[in-house]
């Protein structure tokens, strides 16, 4: 075995971190390089080799990273995560049974890691062995309560089975003697179930957390955006006000300033949205939220203002730059209209109030072949447009006999 010195060794520790910073990044061709640079400087470095395949299956080249999860394991085959990653390499390969005995070893290794639990039911759900996949997603939500992949893929797999007429247990049932479950486990499971539109059984795991954990701010402000999203909107506010009690930060007012403006309490949500621009003067939904109030209040050209403001520090938002179009639409700036919604529909272009609106715009400037064309296109997104309809006929009309028609609707 060639002899490594300590100063070639200690250059490769450091090239391997500057390696793993990269990959935190997402930036995995700069990673790689860094991990190339590590092994150079010592071969035997099986942690570079692990991490470069690890790069290698994030870039999208699980064959390329098998390799290095090879050649890691064949330096170091005490390691339980090198078996896990090269078992997530296979499974990508598929190749279902050699990826089960490195989820297996691994588990041997360490039998209590939530991940390597995690990875092991992932293949057993591809392979339709529910049972077994339900039992290891909750071996590893017990052992970590942290783990939200886990959450999110046992309710997934829950809700499919339930689908299909199979009873399946909630994991309370699979907990040993000695073990319980945290706050953290509730807030968790709430946030899958939210992200799956489970927003009752979110709100009732999210009030568990607050039971068991009624000083942490982040469990009032979940429970506050499950309201929010079936319409609650005040008790959506007193989870907001509760969260802001405890921990004041700028997203709380920006859920508190959009109830607010749901409830058209204009005057409280322009001063929640001023508050989340002090706490984040950088935050362009801060802005955004604040447009958004103006022009709930006709108030466009303030709208303009903020919303030029939130597109300035992020320009890349259809939502923000169609707003702005309305507001320019209501100032009669139909051109300045036009280039936002085309700037907007190239990032989301299957947004059908953005053909509506151009379709208005082309109507006011009488290039009614052209407004013809956005109102049809969003019949085909809907066929039972409403709004659509009624442009159609009015452009008809306006062919005929220009006349003012109606303003659009805010989006």
């Amino acid at each position: 075995m060639t002899h490594i010195s300590a100063c070639d060794h200690s250059k490769a520790i450091a090239c391997k971190e500057a390696g793993d910073q990269y990959l935190s990044e997402q930036d995995y061709e700069q990673a790689i390089e860094y991990y190339d640079r590590a092994i150079a400087l010592n071969q035997s470095y099986a942690p570079a080799y692990d991490m470069r395949g690890v790069a290698k299956a994030l870039s999208g080249c699980p064959r390329a990273a098998l390799a290095d999860f090879n050649q890691a394991i064949s330096l170091d085959g005490h390691c339980a995560a090198y078996y896990n990653n090269r078992g997530n390499a296979l499974a990508e390969l598929k190749k279902p049974a050699e990826a089960m005995a490195d989820f297996n070893k691994a588990l041997l290794l360490e039998p209590k890691n939530a991940l390597f639990f995690y990875s092991r039911g992932r293949l057993y759900e591809d392979l339709k062995s529910y049972r077994q996949a339900l039992q290891d997603y909750d071996a590893s939500i017990i052992l970590d309560q942290t783990h939200r992949a886990s959450y999110l893929h046992r309710e997934t797999l829950k809700q499919k089975l339930q689908a299909q007429g199979l009873p399946v247990a909630d994991t309370e049932a699979n907990l040993g003697p000695d073990e319980h479950l945290s706050d953290a486990f509730y807030n968790n499971r709430g946030v899958a179930r939210s992200f799956l539109h489970l927003h009752m059984l979110a709100i009732k795991d999210f009030s568990r957390a607050i039971d068991l954990n009624p000083v942490c701010a982040g469990h009032y402000y979940n429970r506050g955006q499950a309201q929010w999203a079936l319409g609650n909107y005040e008790q959506a506010i007193a989870d907001y006000e509760e969260g802001l009690r405890l921990n004041p930060v700028a997203g709380g007012y920006l859920f508190k300033g959009q109830a607010n403006l749901a409830l058209q309490r204009y005057r409280q949500a322009l001063a929640d949205a001023d508050k989340a621009a002090e706490l984040s003067p950088f935050d362009p939904q801060a802005y955004a939220l604040r447009g958004n109030i103006h022009l709930s209040m006709e108030q466009f050209k303030q709208a303009v203002a903020d919303f030029n403001k939130s597109l300035e520090l992020f320009p890349q938002q259809a939502d923000v730059l169609e707003n702005r179009a309305n507001a320019l639409y209501n100032l009669k700036e139909y051109t300045a209209s036009l280039a936002d919604l085309n700037r907007a529909m190239l990032l989301n272009p299957k947004h059908p109030n953005a053909y509506l609106l151009r379709a208005g715009c082309y109507a006011e400037l009488k290039q009614f072949a052209k407004a013809t064309e956005d109102c049809l296109t969003v019949l085909k997104f809907d066929p039972h447009n409403q709004a659509a309809v009624l442009w159609l006929a009015h452009i008809k009309k306006e062919q005929k006999t220009p006349h003012k028609h109606p303003k659009d609707e805010n989006v």
